[in-house]
């Protein structure tokens, strides 16, 4: 009995087994990558990334197309636009930013081009013009404002006080030893507070609650890029 058991399951090992494997085809979609739908496209089903990170969503791809711009300024920079009323504090970008007048006096503001040379109004914007009625005014500028400005592709402020005209860098306003220790010290330009007076011309910055003047071509403190002269034609 034993030995005829054996005879049949080495018969059906030898002839039937492989017919019936025979049958199965790799073909058939019952058998196909489980990772593979029918538009023959695979997918990855145990990792997404982006939003659904760790959630289990579909990553999905993004189509939103950045431009030359979006790439060139930061995610905060504001929109460079203007209010065209007199105002007792900057108005950019839609958002009130605390740069005012000492006395509270209003100012207007325009956007333009400073060539180095002289502002004009129009045109490619790389400048902010404030204009004062007030010759006695002093401007209160805050280091955040002038990175927020900077960051929003604005590198020079203008000041129009009566009939003189200064100009101020949005980025790396000071410079000398004083400054590098400030900065060393864990000091941020966005901190500091200068105070600018026309005609006069005097910069000063306010640091933990203390006035220091900018001289320029001072090795203790200066600023290569702010520029005083008289104010020629209209801003």
């Amino acid at each position: 009995m034993t030995k005829r058991l054996l005879i049949l399951s080495f018969c059906f090992c030898l002839f039937i087994l492989p017919a019936f494997a025979s049958d199965i085809s790799l073909d058939d979609p019952s058998f196909s990558n489980p990772n593979e739908r029918e538009d023959n496209v695979s997918y990855v089903n145990s990792v997404s990334f982006g939003r659904g990170w760790g959630s289990g969503e579909e990553a999905r791809p993004s189509s939103h197309a950045h431009s030359d711009t979006d790439s060139l300024l930061p995610y905060n920079a504001l929109e460079q636009t203007i209010s065209s009323q007199a105002q007792p504090a900057l108005v950019f970008g839609g958002k009130e930013l605390p740069l005012s007048l000492e006395d509270g006096s209003l100012f207007t503001a325009g956007l333009g081009l400073w060539d180095g040379n002289g502002y004009e109004a129009g045109g490619m914007i790389n400048a902010l013009c404030l204009t004062s009625q007030n010759p006695d005014a002093r401007w209160i500028i805050p280091g955040s404002v002038l990175r927020k400005l900077s960051d929003s592709g604005i590198s020079h402020l203008v000041l129009h006080t009566g009939q003189t005209q200064a100009v101020l860098p949005t980025a790396s306003v000071l410079d000398g030893t004083q400054y590098d220790l400030w900065r060393r010290a864990g000091r941020t330009d966005g901190t500091f507070l200068y105070f600018l007076s026309l005609p006069e011309g005097s910069l000063e910055v306010e640091v933990d609650g203390a006035l220091f003047p900018v001289i320029a071509h001072d090795a203790t403190l200066s600023s290569a890029g702010f520029q005083i002269s008289p104010l020629r034609g209209e801003p």
